[in-house]
Formats: C-alpha cells, structure tokens, sequence
C-alpha cells in the first residue's frame, strides 16, 4: 500500500487550477497520435515559421496534461468559445529552451467560430521540439484571456506507452 504514495510522488503533477477557460463554451485538453497535416499557415513568431493546418479535431489518447516528450505527439485544447470571445485570437505556448537559440516562446494567429469547436495545440514533429518540462497554452481575444492550460511533457517511460506510426519513444 505505501507503494502507491510513492510512485505518485515521482510523476510530474498539475491540478484543475492549472486550467482555466473563462471564454469557452467547450474545452477538452490531453494528447494524441499526430494527424495528417493539410495545409501550413506562416507564421514568424515560431521557431519554424509555419504552423500545421489539420482537418478534424484529435481524438485524445489520454485527457489532462501529462504529455509523453515523444516524436509524432501531439497535444493542445478543443475549444468552442463563448460568442464574445469568437474571431481573431492569439494562440501563445510558453516551453523549455528549445532549437539553437533557446527559444521559450511562440505565438500565431487564428480565428474561432463560436458555432464550431476548433484544435489548438503543438504536435512534436522535429527532435528539437521535443523538450521536457513544463508547457503553457493559451489564447487571447482582444487581450481577453480565453483560456491557459499547463502540459507536463515528461519521460515516456513514466506514463503508459504509446505507438504512433512508426514513431520511437524518445528515451
């Protein structure tokens, strides 16, 4: 029985204070098995410039915030925001150093429809994008906050495995 406190000690925690989303109708957060990209959006305030257009919404292999630090995962929110919150949005993720420079942060551009759910998130698809520690997603309309999740992308060793494609687990 004493086992139990112990390995729950050594996992990363985050609680439902972590999350907050005054500006949502719906909103789901955990991660995923990468998806098939359709199309690319620039975007300069990101380490590779462009951000991934995906078709349909995730399904989440797991709710919440852990996050295996794996190549071909990839992680964010489904949101449907509130009406006074649709339209133009800034998405911002704050993470570890990350590329050649250290950066810590990257932000874009997007538009919400209060009639539709929508994904925003991060998928790992390069090694250097795979960082662990703690990750914040959030979005802003009008310097509103929509909502901020915290992501504890940790050891995939510390939580069940995942397969995704071809993909190895990054040890």
């Amino acid at each position: 029985m004493r086992l139990i406190p112990i390995l729950l000690l050594l996992l990363p925690t985050t609680t439902l204070a972590d999350t907050q989303s005054p500006g949502a109708a719906r909103f789901e957060h955990g991660f995923f098995c990468a998806m098939e990209p359709i199309s690319f959006e620039e975007a300069s305030d990101t380490v590779s410039g462009t951000v991934t257009i995906v078709a349909d919404e995730p399904i989440f292999l797991a709710p919440g915030p852990q996050v295996p630090a794996q190549l071909g995962i990839g992680f964010g929110v489904i949101i449907q925001p509130l009406p006074q919150y649709a339209g133009p949005v800034t998405i911002s993720v704050q993470h570890p150093p990350m590329g050649p420079n250290g950066v810590t942060r990257q932000s874009w551009q997007a538009d919400l429809f209060a009639e539709d759910s929508t994904y925003l998130g991060f998928t790992f698809e390069q090694r250097y994008e795979v960082v662990r520690g703690p990750w914040t997603l959030s979005a802003q309309s009008n310097g509103r906050p929509i909502y901020e999740v915290n992501f504890v992308v940790t050891d995939p060793a510390r939580l069940r495995p995942v397969t995704c494609g071809e993909q190895v687990p990054l040890s």
